[in-house]
C-alpha cells in the first residue's frame, strides 16, 4: 500500500440536474432490475383479474417494502443526496 486512500467506489450517484440517484456500476443496474424483476413479479402473484380490496392493499404493502428495500440499499451504497440546479455558462 502506498498511503493513498482508496477512492470510495459509488453504486448509485447523483443525477446532474435535480434530486435523485441514478445508477453507476453493475452492482447498481443488478440492484435497480432484481427491483424491477421483483415488483413486476409481485404483481402478478398478486392481483387478479378480479381485484378486491384486499388483493390491492395486499400488493401496496409489497410495493412499499420492495420500494423501501431499495432505498435503503441505495443510502447505503449509494453517493450522499445533494440538490443540483442548471449552471450558467
Amino acid at each position: 500500500m502506498d498511503g493513498q486512500k482508496a477512492e470510495k467506489r459509488y453504486w448509485f450517484v447523483n443525477k446532474k440536474v435535480g434530486i435523485g440517484w441514478v445508477p453507476a456500476t453493475w452492482e447498481g443496474w443488478l440492484v435497480t432490475a432484481l427491483y424491477v424483476l421483483g415488483v413486476f413479479t409481485w404483481s402478478l402473484s398478486v392481483l387478479t383479474e378480479e381485484e378486491s380490496l384486499q388483493e390491492v392493499t395486499i400488493f401496496f404493502i409489497g410495493l412499499f417494502a420492495f420500494t423501501f428495500l431499495l432505498f435503503g440499499i441505495i443510502v447505503r451504497f449509494g453517493e450522499p443526496l445533494t440538490w443540483k440546479f442548471w449552471k450558467k455558462k
